[in-house]
């Protein structure tokens, strides 16, 4: 912490609007990997450019651009991963698989990485009736069914 804290781009977020952290995301992202003296797509700078993203959704704030930064991998995301069938080795791998998924679903929505990897975090560990369940509470129940029938 104290090296973020201490550093200009903390004093530069402090100061920012939320206009010009959504307009300079990407930027941060490399800049706080620098800082930390971590890769980019390590868990613990990607959870951190969650956050933020979801700080500035908040804000009011949504044409950034989060398409760059990859999923972050934790537990959930592997397993989740593993239970849809998808066979890996390495982090790297789950990411380009999530990373075409959002690609695929860019085409017809208009989300982020940050929003599959909410949801992602929400049915993640549901049984398939759950899942359903789930997306019909949200009026989206084929879209539930037709999720879990590919959910191990």
């Amino acid at each position: 912490m104290d090296r973020f804290l201490s550093s200009n781009l903390a004093r530069w977020l402090w100061t920012s609007t939320p206009n010009e952290v959504s307009e300079n995301f990407v930027q941060i992202w490399h800049g706080l990997a620098g800082t930390m003296r971590q890769d980019g797509e390590a868990k613990t700078i990607t959870f951190a450019m969650k956050c933020l993203g979801i700080a500035l959704l908040m804000a009011g704030e949504s044409k950034f651009s989060f398409e760059k930064i990859s999923i972050p991998v934790d537990y959930r995301v592997r397993e989740f991963t593993k239970r849809i069938g998808v066979t890996f080795d390495g982090d790297g791998e789950v990411r380009k698989f999530w990373s075409h998924v959002l690609a695929e679903l860019r085409k017809s929505v208009d989300v982020n990485m940050i929003h599959l990897d909410s949801l992602i975090w929400q049915i993640g560990v549901l049984e398939k009736h759950e899942i359903v369940e789930y997306f019909s509470r949200l009026g989206l129940k084929e879209v539930g069914e037709k999720l879990a029938e590919v959910v191990v």
